[in-house]
Order: C-alpha cells, then structure tokens, then sequence
C-alpha cells in the first residue's frame, strides 16, 4: 500500500513538470512551424502544424498562412480560415484584406456576402460596399 501511495504522489508531483515540458514543446513546434512558412517549406510546415493539435495558438498559424497566400494571389484558403476561426480577433484583418482583393478583382456579389457577414466592414469601407451593392 505504501509504494502505491508513493507512486501516486510522485506522479502528481511530476505530472505539472511533465505538462510543462509539453507545452515547451510545443512552442518550439509553433516558432518552427512559423519559420518554415516564412521560407515557405509548406511540407515542414504541415509537418509541424500537425503536430500542434491542442496547442491554443495554432489557428494563428492558419490565419498567417492563408494571409500570405491571399498577398500572392491565392484565395482559396481564405473562406475556409475565417469560417474556422470566425471568434479569432486576427480574422478582421484577414477579411479585410479579403474584402480589398475581392474588390479589386471585380468580384461584386462575394463583396456583398462579406459584407452581409461582417456588417462592420461597411462602416470602414463605404466605398467598396457602395459599389458591391450598385453591382448586385
């Protein structure tokens, strides 16, 4: 009886210490992950993004990624990003940039449905969502 008393403390003593160095881990995974988007190793990335299931700040990767994609052309991870991480305070600025190059490709009625998501953008872009709503 008293090795199990002595087995259970020391794992509860350990157990704090044991979480830690998986949360150290992990946030070397996520700097690692971050560079290999920068140099755009998207194998690696992926790699290690899987890695970082319940790591909270692993959606920040995601929003980084599809922003970067949107700056060069590619939107086809956006829709699915802001859908995703919608209560994610870094979105706004992902949508917006969103907004932005929707408008500028001419793409009127995607405008509009942004904007019907996220009545605010209205407010900061007059411009753009009296032209999406004179086109649709």
């Amino acid at each position: 009886m008293r090795i199990k008393l002595f087995i259970i403390t020391v794992l509860l003593f350990w157990a704090p210490a044991l979480q830690a160095a998986t949360v150290e881990q992990q946030r070397d995974w996520f700097q690692q992950a971050r560079t290999a988007l920068d140099k755009e190793q998207f194998k690696q990335f992926n790699r290690l993004k899987d890695k970082l299931d319940d790591y909270p700040l692993t959606p920040y990767l995601d929003i980084l990624h599809a922003a970067r994609a949107l700056k060069k052309g590619d939107d086809r991870l956006v829709a699915a990003t802001l859908l995703a991480y919608d209560d994610v305070p870094e979105t706004i600025n992902l949508r917006q940039d969103w907004l932005k190059y929707l408008a500028k490709k001419g793409k009127w009625s995607d405008v509009q449905h942004q904007i019907e998501l996220s009545p605010k953008l209205a407010s900061r872009f007059p411009e753009i969502t009296m032209v999406a709503k004179w086109h649709v």
